[in-house]
């Protein structure tokens, strides 16, 4: 698992269950504390912790909302019922918790919790259930006390072990807007779910087993292949000019930055540019040399996306779109 603050300020460990395959003991759903073995009640768990204050001679105190606080012994506890939460995140605007849970042998799923995080106690169902299918429910509580997840996906086509990563909230690429991103180690496909759970994957970027993400301060999303040894920047590839491609004119670079160039085959050049916001407002209008190649300054534009119509001398126009950071 990993370590996060969460929106409230405390501190989440997620917890695996121990490993032996298919939890064998029971650790994620166990609740009783193990005088021999006290620790291992956290097994399968997310614990929420306190680090701005201190409990006797611990370098940290309990939530006082957490869930068992007054039961000695597990009241770092905030919900059970985990695998393998590899990794968790959260929402840095609204703060919603993303859980991405591996399964066992069948299915992998990612969990949506909503902010304001509830203080009840959750239970995500492992190992009573593996994403939404009955697994081990031996001694289980109903169904109908357990959090399932938002959406899952099978082992099938050579997926095997999930990464989770982030929402997007970043402004470069609105199609990604309040897209939550993860990946699987094994297949390489991306895929991205919104909070209906409704999931767009890519196809796969093999060679890379990709084992986490990150994100910077304007909420672009990077990931990292274990395999490959190296970290990418994730962008829309339908922001790419194949219209204006097919018609033998190329942009770049795009996205661009203070300037950009416009190239286009000597039997069809291009008279002029417009450039528009997604408004619709008229922002920039130039008319160029009869050159295949011309660069258009856009200095003084903000960061965004913008659409930019290519004007023919034989009276034909090419709209598609151009991205400033």
């Amino acid at each position: 698992g990993n370590i996060r603050f969460g929106p409230d300020g405390f501190l989440y460990i997620g917890m695996g269950d121990g490993g032996s395959g298919g939890d064998p003991q029971g650790y994620s759903q166990n609740l009783v504390v193990s005088t021999a073995n006290p620790t291992r009640v956290y097994l399968g768990k997310m614990l929420r912790i306190d680090v701005d204050t201190t409990t006797g001679s611990l370098n940290y105190g309990y939530p006082a909302t957490n869930p068992f606080v007054t039961q000695a012994g597990k009241q770092e506890i905030w919900a059970n019922g985990l695998r393998n939460p590899w990794k968790f995140s959260f929402n840095r605007l609204n703060g919603d918790l993303w859980i991405a849970d591996v399964g066992q042998n069948a299915s992998e799923e990612v969990n949506r919790v909503a902010s304001p995080l509830p203080n009840t106690g959750l239970n995500f169902g492992w190992r009573c259930y593996e994403g939404n299918s009955n697994y081990n429910t031996t001694g289980c509580s109903a169904a109908s006390t357990m959090t399932f997840p938002l959406t899952q996906y099978s082992h099938a086509n050579g997926a095997c072990s999930i990464t989770g990563g982030y929402v997007y909230t970043g402004t470069q690429y609105p199609a990604f807007t309040n897209k939550y991103f993860y990946t699987d180690y094994c297949d390489d496909k991306i895929r991205m779910v919104d909070n209906a759970g409704v999931v767009v994957t890519t196809a796969a970027f093999s060679g890379n087993n990709f084992s986490t993400f990150g994100e910077n301060k304007d909420g672009d999303l990077f990931i990292a292949g274990v395999s490959s040894g190296t970290i990418f920047k994730i962008i829309d590839s339908s922001l790419s000019n194949q219209q204006f491609e097919t018609n033998s004119f190329s942009i770049y670079p795009n996205p661009a930055k203070n300037n950009f160039t416009i190239k286009s085959t000597s039997d069809n050049l291009i008279s002029n540019i417009e450039l528009f916001d997604l408004t619709g407002k008229l922002l920039l209008s130039k008319k160029l040399e009869n050159s295949v190649e011309n660069s258009v300054s856009v200095a003084g534009l903000s960061k965004g996306i913008y659409v930019i119509t290519l004007n023919t001398q034989n009276g034909i126009s090419y709209s598609d779109k151009l991205i400033i950071e």
